[in-house]
Order: C-alpha cells, then sequence, then structure tokens
C-alpha cells in the first residue's frame, strides 16, 4: 500500500488551525488544499478527552464550550468525555448526572459521555444501571490509580461482566498525568492490568480500552494483550515521533532506533512498552488525545509523524473507534 504523503494530508485532515501552526515549522508555506480534498480527507474520533474541573492548575480549552471548538478546528468530530470530578467527588451519580447534561448542553452528539462507577463505595451496581439506562451512555471509564479500589477488588469480576452483558466500552485509565507533576497531597494508588487477562478471555463479548497506559504495562504483559483481540489501546502517551508505527510491526525494524522518552535519547529495547515482540495490529489503536490536560496537538503530530499507510491512519483515526461502539 502507498504511504501517505504526510504534509498534504495533514493539510487535508486536520484543518487551517493545524495547518497554520504547522506552516510557521516549515521553511515553505504549505499547499493549498482544494476544498473537495478537505471534503474527502478522513475525521477523526478522540477516545480520550475529558470535562470537568482539574483542580491543581487552570487548563486551556477547559469545559464542553471551549473544548468542543478547539477540537472541531482539528476535524475531530466526536470525543468520548469522562469527567475529572470522577476522581475526587464522593457522589458518583451526580458526577455522571452532570457530565451527561454538559455533553447534550454542546450538541449535535459531538461528546459521547463516559461515566464512571466507584467499586468502594455502596451501591456501585445501581450507580451502573444508572448510567445506562438513563443516561444512555455508550462506555464506563474507571481510574484505578485515583479511585479507591484496584482490579483486585471482589467485585472487579462481577462489574466486568455487568458492564460486558450491558454491551457498554469498558475504559481503564493508567495514569492522568506524570507522577513528577503530582500535588503533593495527591497519593495516586499503584495497580497492575494484569487480572484483564484472565476476565477478558472469560468474556469474550467484553470491549476494553486501556487509556494512558503505557507506563503501567509491562513489555511481557504487552505481549499478552496483543493475544487478547478485546483489548485496544489509546495513543494519547505513546511519546515518541514514530512510535505507533513501532508498535504496529512489533519493533522489528526499530530494535535500534534512537527514540526521545522522557526528554532522554533511548534506544527502543529501554522504553517500557518498546520490547513487545508481537505486532499490534492497526485495528487495535484508537486516536485519544488526553485533551485538555495534553494539547491535543500533540498526538497529531505522533500519529502524522509514524510511518502509516493511509488505511492503518484512517483506522487509528476514526474507524476502530467506530467499530468499538458498534461491537
Amino acid at each position: 500500500m502507498a504511504k501517505i504523503n504526510r504534509r498534504d494530508f495533514c493539510t487535508a485532515a486536520i484543518g487551517s488551525a493545524f495547518v497554520a501552526g504547522a506552516g510557521r515549522l516549515s521553511a515553505s508555506p504549505l499547499p493549498a488544499t482544494p476544498d473537495n480534498e478537505a471534503q474527502k480527507a478522513p475525521f477523526i474520533i478522540d477516545t480520550n478527552v475529558s470535562l470537568g474541573q482539574w483542580p491543581f492548575r487552570h487548563l486551556k480549552y477547559q469545559g464542553a464550550g471551549a473544548l468542543g471548538d478547539k477540537l472541531k478546528k482539528h476535524r475531530i468530530k466526536q470525543a468520548w468525555a469522562g469527567s475529572f470530578d470522577a476522581l475526587f467527588h464522593k457522589n458518583i451519580d451526580a458526577v455522571n448526572a452532570a457530565l451527561t447534561k454538559e455533553c447534550a448542553a454542546y450538541g449535535r452528539n459531538f461528546f459521547l459521555p463516559f461515566g464512571t462507577i466507584n467499586l468502594a463505595w455502596p451501591d456501585w451496581e445501581e450507580d451502573l444501571r444508572r448510567c445506562h439506562e438513563v443516561y444512555k451512555m455508550k462506555g464506563i471509564r474507571i481510574y484505578p490509580s485515583y479511585q479507591t479500589f484496584d482490579l483486585t477488588h471482589p467485585d472487579f469480576g462481577k462489574f466486568f461482566e455487568q458492564v460486558a452483558k450491558r454491551k457498554l466500552v469498558l475504559q481503564i485509565v493508567g495514569d492522568m498525568d506524570d507522577s513528577r507533576n503530582h500535588h503533593p497531597i495527591v497519593l495516586a494508588r499503584d495497580f497492575s492490568y494484569a487480572p484483564l487477562t484472565e476476565l477478558v478471555a472469560k468474556t469474550p463479548e467484553a470491549r476494553v480500552q486501556l487509556l494512558y497506559w503505557n507506563h503501567r504495562v509491562s513489555a511481557k504483559q504487552m505481549d499478552l494483550f496483543v493475544g487478547t483481540p478485546n483489548i485496544v489501546f489509546d495513543t494519547a502517551r505513546i511519546e515518541t515521533a514514530g512510535g505507533i508505527d513501532a508498535m504496529l510491526d512489533g519493533n522489528q525494524h526499530h530494535k535500534d532506533r534512537v527514540f526521545t522518552f522522557g526528554g532522554i535519547e533511548r534506544t527502543l529495547s529501554e522504553i517500557p512498552w518498546g520490547r513487545n515482540s508481537k505486532p499490534v495490529p492497526a485495528e487495535r489503536i484508537l486516536f485519544g488525545s488526553h485533551a485538555p490536560y495534553f494539547p491535543v496537538e500533540a498526538s497529531l503530530f505522533k500519529l502524522f509523524e509514524s510511518d502509516l499507510t493511509l488505511e492503518q491512519s484512517k483506522s487509528i483515526m476514526e474507524g476502530n473507534a467506530a467499530g468499538l461502539l458498534q461491537g
């Protein structure tokens, strides 16, 4: 398959706001793109954004209005939204209700609300029922490193089965920010994704997406997950230029390549998620920006700096997410 001409593709796919920024980095202006070409360019589904209030600093484009308008400038046609409030509020149903209301107020089904559940608190089954039956949500997002439970909780298996039975997507967030940025009062929990392997094997109808997962998945665990077709990954914390295509080919052509990871130049064998030997199929990777905590442009640049075919890019940008929702 033909490779993408990244300059032309970015011009068509990301729109004028992205092009203006990219043009400032280039010695020559980007070519104009005819309107009909821009209309044919693929859109993007962003599977990892958040609404609500991040308590430790003000974020640019915070809130549905500012964030939605920003995402639309980059041809993002839909965003799956969790709530920052879910990490810190005790009234989970109130958080889920407010998230649903804010998403609906922005209109046109642009934001899809993903509610949350805290298994450590009473009535989690009722909270799950309301997410599905009352708020008509398409998925659930949990935060084991912040909420007071992890994947070894006695009720997690039951919760996992009920989410799958309701045909909801389950997003499991590894981290929200680098631990070096945590406020001193924040004691984020350590946890492992390992229990998922057995649970997913017993529940083939489950649909699981890992968000900001990289720092919590070992090389061995990554190889196990690659063999589990109903676990998919977002792109938010794939930090290296070319990191996505390195995942796709099982790192066979990148073993000695030098990447910048955590501000330090390292070979692929030194990167935590980089030692997997099994190729990750393109249909298992979904675009996720972690906006507004991360600038959406960062994820866009990483995507288009990867050496992907057009079909691979379309899948990661939009097709895989649409397929995951449909089940």
